[in-house]
């Protein structure tokens, strides 16, 4: 039987944040290219670096470009059926082809209670599509010869280290703070607090308070799993090769030469700009909560998810991208963030990381159509607000969402946008991940870890895998015992009402080694690599580490 993916996304639909649900519908404009590659500026080289472009006023209505030309009429009505259906109030959309902006717009409005409109100018938070910004200054610093990302942290933070291991910092390299292998412990706090709530929190919080909570997940190296904290972490490396703090260095030397000058950090600034949307969700008891921004703010995690920023910026990236500039980063390190730096080993090798860009090959519109096309994205989700960042190199097609709410999917938008503006390839026979059960007994075993799950003893009938947890158990924790398969080694584990993917990863051995998770790194039981310690889980703290803001590859669905 032909056994296909429902969705590349590193969590499923069903997950409560940051998913998409991606079903495109044909339409008669599939093969439209009039006006995509027959424009004067599409392709117009001379116009690339000139960042005036993408704010042409031509055909402008209120800071949006474009938002009367007939061109985008299904695009315009897709995300803004999507913003609407979502209760997402108030959302903005950029097109980019050839590197300049064809068409941008806002639908909704910025806050609930009232009637200002949302445009193409108007600033949300970006969440974690910051992690590429910040994988810009660092690559700045290696540029400069300040950094070298094959050496250990301890090269460049000979302070930084974990009380419970003193030598676990020093098996972390500077690479792996950009490609997610770095294995420490993810610490969110939406809100510092004193001294941390300073310019100079991002130093003090890590070369301190973080050192007594901090442990290694898996050995530095082995594998990718998502980090809110390595992210930080490298823009902390940024501040020890620049000299600066984080966020003035990222002003004078990434967002201002790329013309991102409605790209900030402090929420003084996003106010005093005035043109903000507030973000919107529902907190655990299910009310709705509307954030300002300054509502919240953390300096130590700034470099992972908080920069504000608008479409309009954040297609100058998009272009800088496409295009390079010299005058910010050496090509060779614009092309390093866009190359698969690692295997996310989510799905065979179709999902990777670059160095702060999530990275696809190969892409569906619907049921039947699979594209052999590359992909360049990032997904950001943080309290009130989503953001997608897609860029199809070989279709010279980008598309920048951003949205008032968490996890907001934007799917439709963005295949009627690839449908209607591009001019697609042949299609190409999808890949297939299924389940083998041979290797079924090869995953069965115990497997634990302190911090987390605990203990998880995986069995097998020869046709499914269950798993059970007793330190959930003892903690009345609910899980599902069924292990529904996703793709290759990776399956659905549901904890608390909430699915997560889980990968079985072999590290060059005969079974698996450790099972991942976003949240804990497992490690089986037997032979050499067992680790078996007390476990006391805290039930609070597993629930909140379920609601922090997960942020998954924004792609497209393969054929099911």
């Amino acid at each position: 039987m032909r056994t296909t993916l429902r969705y590349l996304l590193v969590f499923l639909a069903l997950l409560t944040v940051a998913c998409d649900d991606d079903d495109g519908n044909n339409t008669s404009n599939t093969n439209n290219t009039n006006n995509v590659n027959n424009t004067n500026n599409v392709n117009n080289t001379n116009n690339t670096n000139n960042t005036n472009n993408v704010n042409n006023t031509n055909n402008t209505n209120n800071g949006n470009i474009n938002n009367l030309n007939p061109r985008f009429d299904q695009v315009k009505a897709a995300f803004t059926a999507e913003v609407l259906s979502q209760s997402a109030y108030g959302g903005a959309i950029a097109i980019i082809e050839g590197g300049e902006v064809t068409f941008a717009t806002g639908a909704g409005v910025k806050h609930p209670a009232h009637s200002d409109p949302v445009t193409a100018t108007t600033l949300f938070r970006v969440g974690s599509v910051t992690k590429m910004l910040t994988a810009t200054g660092l690559l700045q610093q290696v540029e400069a010869g300040a950094i070298d990302l094959s050496e250990p942290l301890t090269t460049y933070l000979p302070d930084f280290g974990f009380t419970n291991d003193a030598t676990a910092t020093s098996l972390i390299l500077a690479r792996h703070t950009l490609t997610h292998e770095g294995a420490m412990y993810n610490h969110w706090e939406y809100s510092a607090t004193a001294p941390y709530d300073e310019e100079t929190g991002l130093r003090a919080f890590y070369l301190g308070p973080y050192e007594d909570l901090a442990y290694l997940q898996s050995p530095p190296g082995t594998m990718y799993n998502y980090s809110n904290t390595g992210y930080s972490v490298a823009g902390l490396l940024t501040e020890t090769g620049s000299g600066e703090h984080y966020v003035p260095y990222m002003t004078d030397n990434v967002f201002l030469p790329l013309g991102m000058e409605r790209t900030f950090f402090y929420p003084e600034d996003v106010l005093a700009d005035g043109d903000y949307a507030h973000g919107w969700y529902k907190d655990a008891q299910g009310n709705a909560v509307i954030e300002a921004p300054d509502d919240y703010d953390n300096p130590w995690l700034r470099p992972c998810g908080y920069a504000w920023s608008s479409v309009l910026d954040l297609a100058r990236f998009q272009r800088f991208l496409r295009d390079g500039d010299p005058t910010v980063l050496a090509q060779e390190h614009v092309d390093a963030m866009q190359s698969a730096q690692v295997n996310t080993l989510e799905v065979g090798d179709m999902l990777a990381y670059g160095y702060g860009l999530q990275l696809q090959q190969g892409i569906s519109l619907d049921t039947t159509e699979f594209y052999d096309l590359k992909l360049v994205a990032h997904g950001g989700n943080i309290g009130g607000f989503t953001a997608a960042f897609y860029f199809f190199p070989e279709l010279d097609l980008g598309v920048v969402i951003l949205g008032s709410g968490i996890g907001l999917s934007f799917s439709e938008t963005l295949v009627t946008a690839v449908r209607t503006l591009a001019t697609l390839p042949s299609t190409s026979t999808a890949p297939e991940y299924p389940l083998e059960t041979a290797k079924l007994p090869e995953y069965a075993g115990t497997y634990s870890e302190p911090h987390t799950f605990g203990t998880l003893e995986f069995t097998t009938d020869g046709s499914t895998l269950t798993v059970n947890a007793p330190d959930l158990d003892d903690a009345s924790i609910p899980y599902s015992p069924i292990m529904v398969h996703y793709a290759g080694d990776s399956f659905i584990f549901n904890v608390q009402g909430s699915n997560f993917l889980g990968t079985f990863i072999y590290a060059g051995e005969a079974v698996p080694p450790y099972f991942r998770t976003r949240y804990a790194v497992s490690i089986r039981e037997e032979g050499t690599k067992a680790r078996r310690e007390p476990v006391r889980i805290d039930a609070k703290r597993l629930s909140r580490l379920l609601r922090a803001p997960v942020d998954t590859l924004p792609v497209l669905a393969l054929p099911r």
